[in-house]
């Protein structure tokens, strides 16, 4: 067994490995929790966070101890270099902050070698996702592809290239934003195309990467358009749910434009997939953001997915998830279509405030008699009676009309007694009490309030 078992500690006790998330020809990657303390404005307290966690492990090479934790074989030459190249790989995603990439967090050495630490995405990689649904619709294709296109224009503009983009390094989280992960063959540039380590470019996995990249000769420049051609290798998973025809087999017999056809896809977007896998990498798109401009319109309501520039807040994830049809009458319902279309939003919360607006106006002077009109009213009927201010007594209770509502009944001086009783046109009231005193059935005299008389007019 290879793997670390659940329950081990690494870091003396800070990391806990729950399961093992998958494996891989340099490392396994496991989920894990970590105590940790979250400051509030009243205090502090320890919270439990899952984590992912990568560990090296060159499974044709090394072994694990009888202890189960310790690896051998990490002393030879080629495993020191490629574990070498492994911690260089966190402390490159360490300096990458973007919402569209997947943060690191940690890196240390244990066990004989290197595990690094990054936060862990729920859900499940673009890969599976495609299998799950067949083949994903345009808009949704496109708004995938500015979300991770923003990732690598991000990542080139700091001269750093991915070099095996692919769905399977692609998470797709619960709700529907995209990360860009396993960054084992990607590479740091310095700003005059030189690259800071001397070990060749990966072979990448077949279907996405071009067929310059297994010789690929240094120029000078930083090979953004080995990405470009990944990019758009994933674009064509995506619309077709097929694996890409391999670099060598699309140069020798051509773009396969019938998969595209067969899959339902529209010509425009054809075009922009066959450009950016072109053979020929001069004939590609030759940044990022060129590809993106192109997308862009097929990506409904994801257009803020593109940002070349330099993420400041990790906080404000990058959706892209958007309608599977162009056509809102097709989708799962109205508010599915409402969630994606900012302006229908908005009209229909100016239509809603508008009616209510309306509803208020038309029934204000229902209410025109607030209690502190009733007071102003009494005073002027009778100066001379004892009024009772109830100006304390008062509720606002915010609406639009202005209405001012009592808090409890005219004349009483509690919120729980009934109050005073009020004849039409008389300012004092009459308690029930007096009612009682005076052998009265109800406050109003028989000649103005007998039922009997009002029933037969």
């Amino acid at each position: 067994m290879d793997e670390l078992k659940a329950g081990h500690t690494l870091q003396n006790g800070k990391y806990t490995i729950v399961t093992t998330l998958g494996s891989g020809t340099f490392g396994i990657t496991y989920l894990a929790t970590v105590r940790t303390a979250v400051n509030g404005q009243l205090g502090q307290m320890n919270v439990t966070v899952d984590v992912a966690i990568k560990e090296f492990y060159m499974h044709n090479v090394n072994s694990r101890c009888a202890d189960g934790s310790g690896v051998e074989g990490t002393q030879n030459t080629m495993v020191q270099n490629y574990r070498h190249k492994f911690r260089k790989e966190a402390e490159n995603l360490s300096k990458l902050h973007h919402p569209n990439i997947v943060k690191v967090v940690d890196v240390f050495d244990e066990n004989n070698t290197t595990y690094y630490v990054m936060e862990h995405i729920a859900g499940g990689t673009l890969d599976s996702y495609i299998l799950s649904k067949g083949q994903l619709a345009e808009g949704e294709a496109a708004a995938c592809t500015m979300a991770i296109g923003a990732a690598l224009s991000y990542m080139h503009a700091h001269c750093m290239v991915h070099l095996d983009l692919k769905p399977g390094n692609v998470m797709r989280a619960t709700n529907g934003h995209i990360y860009l992960i396993d960054f084992g063959l990607s590479k740091q540039y310095d700003t005059h195309g030189k690259p800071e380590s001397s070990t060749s470019i990966g072979l990448g996995t077949p279907g996405y990467a071009p067929i310059e990249q297994a010789s690929y000769k240094q120029d000078g420049t930083v090979p953004v358009t080995l990405d470009i051609y990944a990019l758009g290798a994933t674009l064509f998973k995506m619309l077709t749910g097929q694996t890409p025809p391999e670099a060598s087999a699309i140069l020798n017999n051509g773009f396969p434009q019938a998969a595209l056809q067969r899959a339902g896809v529209s010509q425009p977007m054809a075009d922009i997939v066959v450009k950016a896998m072109s053979p020929m990498r001069k004939a590609r798109y030759q940044s990022v953001d060129d590809m993106l401009a192109a997308v862009a319109p097929f990506a409904k309501n994801a257009s803020h997915c593109y940002n070349a520039g330099e993420a400041t807040s990790y906080d404000e994830p990058i959706p892209a998830t958007v309608d599977e049809d162009d056509n809102p009458q097709d989708s799962s319902g109205i508010l599915d279509w409402l969630k994606q279309h900012l302006m229908a939003k908005v009209a229909l919360f100016i239509v809603a405030a508008s009616l209510l607006f309306f509803i208020v106006v038309t029934t204000q002077h229902l209410y025109d008699d607030t209690p502190t009109e009733q007071a102003q009213e009494t005073s002027q009927i009778a100066p001379n009676q004892e009024v009772i201010n109830l100006s304390s007594k008062e509720v606002n209770l915010g609406l639009p009309s202005g209405t001012v509502w009592a808090g409890w009944n005219i004349g009483a001086i509690c919120a729980y007694q009934s109050g005073d009783l009020f004849a039409w046109g008389e300012s004092s009231g009459k308690s029930i009490a007096n009612l009682k005193e005076t052998g009265k059935s109800h406050y109003f005299d028989d000649t103005f309030t007998n039922l009997d008389k009002i029933s037969e007019l």
